[in-house]
């Protein structure tokens, strides 16, 4: 019989506190902050600049440059070799067993380990089947897979609602590539993508905000030393350019070589000698966001992702251009009363889909096993307007793909607008002659 976890009598209390009241706060005020430096942003005119390129960093560069730098380095090293298949219940046992032993040997209670979502299934049924020996082992599932998840489920909502268009039609990302990173893979690409649209929307966003909120003369409530602190934090990014200097970050380099060696006390005496030699210099404490070619790129990916959403797309946050249905900002497609429902509905439909679970499998109270089947919440989204329709490749594969007459006389309507021939002249014109055939 597989172990399960511990079930709690406030289990659905303690998953709601987990919740973090602020978290979007710094992307908010990282938006506002790039904004600054933006030529053309609608910004209130206490934050008028005189900036002619991108001062802050991206994402990860901006927030790498507001971390503490500690000099100390993590020392990496291999643990004993277990000569077994890695997904075997005992190999991930002794795993479990010589990290807890290892943190008991250095005075901590608590044993952590990071492990793969293969690896950490198995590992959470030996600590469940073994409360009482692993109940000080906490066991965390690698950031890699969880972020996959988020993504694929983006991809699943937004998908077809312009997502993909917004990313492929601006020319910032291939169509096969898109595809795969809304789908949860090519994580690296998925993750910066996600990253460049956020910002894109943020940004069309707050313009509209501070348009509108200057037009009802609203700004006039915020207190003038938030705009003047936001101001000086710019200058400091501005120093720093002109310096050619910023935050140290953790050095990736030295990593790789600890790696590399077998040994981290020889690792760790290259490293300084480095230094002191003059050979390793302070840039590669920077990180790879903060260099000014990642910065031009990032700059230049915002800006083609923004000009394409305002110019050739239905911009979301403008409140005139609304129809009273959702819509694909890229075709202007309309949705279906259901599909629309279930959109609208899909935040409640998940919460009382979560708080199913929890109550019959993490509940004291709870009836259901922990591995019982998942009921589906038969989400509808934009991709269900229209049915897949079966065609035969030369290899003989049958393949079931999309295929919609409007959204295939839009893309004519797109790329007659970026080549010199005239498409949507030729298409009339065919439709015109058919017509008058028929008549």
């Amino acid at each position: 019989m597989r172990g399960e976890p511990l079930r709690r009598q406030n289990a659905l209390e303690l998953l709601n506190t987990c919740t973090d009241p602020i978290g979007q706060t710094p992307d908010l005020l990282w938006v506002i902050r790039r904004m600054i430096c933006r030529e053309g942003s609608v910004l209130p005119h206490e934050l008028s600049s005189n900036c002619t390129e991108q001062l802050v960093p991206f994402w990860s560069g901006f927030f790498s440059t507001l971390a503490d730098f500690k000099p100390d380095r993590t020392i990496v090293a291999y643990g004993p070799i277990i000569d077994n298949k890695p997904s075997d219940m005992a190999t991930v046992f002794t795993a479990m067993h010589n990290c807890q032993n290892l943190a008991t040997t250095l005075g901590q209670k608590h044993a952590i380990q990071t492990m793969d979502q293969q690896l950490y299934a198995v590992a959470q049924q030996v600590k469940w089947s073994l409360k009482d020996k692993f109940a000080d082992h906490i066991i965390r599932l690698g950031g890699f897979h969880a972020l996959s998840c988020f993504i694929a489920a983006v991809g699943k909502l937004w998908s077809e609602a312009g997502l993909k268009d917004l990313l492929v039609d601006s020319g910032v990302y291939a169509g096969t590539t898109a595809e795969q990173m809304l789908s949860g893979k090519q994580f690296n690409r998925a993750v910066r993508g996600l990253t460049l649209v956020y910002e894109a929307l943020m940004h069309v966003l707050l313009s509209q905000f501070f348009q509108c909120s200057d037009l009802e003369d609203r700004l006039a409530d915020v207190p003038k030393h938030l705009w003047s602190r936001m101001k000086e934090a710019n200058l400091q990014f501005e120093s720093s350019a002109c310096s050619g200097n910023s935050q140290p970050v953790d050095n990736l380099t030295e990593t790789f070589t600890q790696w590399s060696l077998s040994r981290h006390v020889v690792a760790d005496f290259a490293s300084t000698m480095r230094v002191r030699s003059g050979i390793k210099s302070e840039a590669d404490h920077m990180h790879g966001q903060t260099q000014k070619a990642a910065m031009k790129r990032d700059e230049e990916h915002v800006r083609t992702l923004i000009n394409h959403l305002t110019e050739h797309m239905t911009n979301p946050f403008d409140i005139s251009l609304h129809p009273t249905c959702l819509i694909n900002i890229s075709t202007g497609m309309h949705v279906s009363p259901e599909i629309q429902k279930s959109l609208l509905t899909a935040i409640e439909t998940g919460d009382k889909n979560l708080r199913s679970f929890v109550n019959n499998a993490l509940s004291t109270d709870g009836k259901s096993s922990f591995y019982s089947p998942l009921s589906r919440s038969n989400l509808k989204t934009f991709a269900d307007m229209s049915k897949k329709t079966p065609f035969r490749s030369r290899t003989g594969d049958t393949l079931h793909i999309h295929v919609d007459p409007e959204l295939v006389f839009r893309r004519a309507l797109t790329l007659s607008s970026s080549r010199s021939c005239n498409n949507v002249q030729s298409v009339s014109a065919d439709i015109a002659d058919d017509t008058d055939e028929i008549s």
